[in-house]
This record gives C-alpha cells, structure tokens and sequence, in this order.
C-alpha cells in the first residue's frame, strides 16, 4: 500500500509546537477519494519523532480506502 505525507500548517513555531503538543491538534489529512473524514474513515494512528527540533513528533493517520 502506498503512503503519503500531508504538512500540518500553522502558525506555531517549532518550539510552541512542541510546549502545546501541536501534532494532538493536527486535522487529518485529506481523502485520496474526495471524501470527508467522517466518510472515509480516517483514524489517528499514532506518531513518529523527528530528530529536530528536539521534542516534535508528528501526527499519524490511517484511511482504510486510500
């Protein structure tokens, strides 16, 4: 299965990104199908940490159909 990564924009700088937890807040992304998340399925999925800057993780999302 293919996978696709979608940035989270905002405003935040990294280090008020990581001081609010920023990635619990992150939307999921949007439907390779067109579809909304409620219709398509889109469930968090966890994150993964980056190795900068120190503390940011970034969030996870599974789609089922895409």
């Amino acid at each position: 299965s293919g996978q696709m990564q979608y940035p989270h924009i905002t405003n935040l700088t990294a280090e008020e990104y990581v001081n609010t937890t920023g990635w619990k807040k992150a939307p999921p992304p949007p439907c390779c199908q067109g579809l909304s998340c409620q219709e398509c399925g889109a469930q968090k999925h966890g994150t993964y940490t980056r190795k900068y800057p120190d503390g940011i993780k970034i969030a996870r999302w599974y789609c089922q159909r895409c």
